[in-house]
């Protein structure tokens, strides 16, 4: 069991990491304090199951993905490997990087100005 706990706190740290969402926002999100979010990132206290589907709403994931399930899909046969790789590149970023990389890329396609 605590190991279940564990791996939900790591996800819980990496998920505010990779996206540069900030505690506060997601205890806004979650209805519940600042220090409530502290003690589920430290340990000392586990999220209520009650709790699970605003967090998943808030990183914009899926339950599968807050829990580590997620299945990994095949890769597309009619995509390259720098297709691919672009892909998990843009996966790993925060969302606000997503959107700046979007916009550069919309530039170099000259469908933005």
């Amino acid at each position: 069991m605590d190991s279940v706990k564990e791996g939900i706190r790591l996800n819980l740290i990496e998920l505010l990491e990779k996206t540069g969402k900030k505690r506060t926002d997601l205890a806004n999100a979650c209805g519940v304090g600042k220090s409530a979010v502290s003690n589920w990132v430290s340990g000392d206290s586990s999220i209520d199951v009650e709790r699970i589907p605003a967090i998943c709403e808030f990183f914009e994931i899926t339950v599968d993905d807050f829990f580590g399930r997620s299945q990994q899909l095949e890769p597309t046969p009619d995509l390259t490997d720098n297709e691919l790789e672009l892909i998990g590149l843009y996966r790993d970023m925060s969302e606000k990087n997503r959107s700046l990389l979007i916009e550069i890329a919309g530039v170099f396609c000259g469908k933005v100005s």
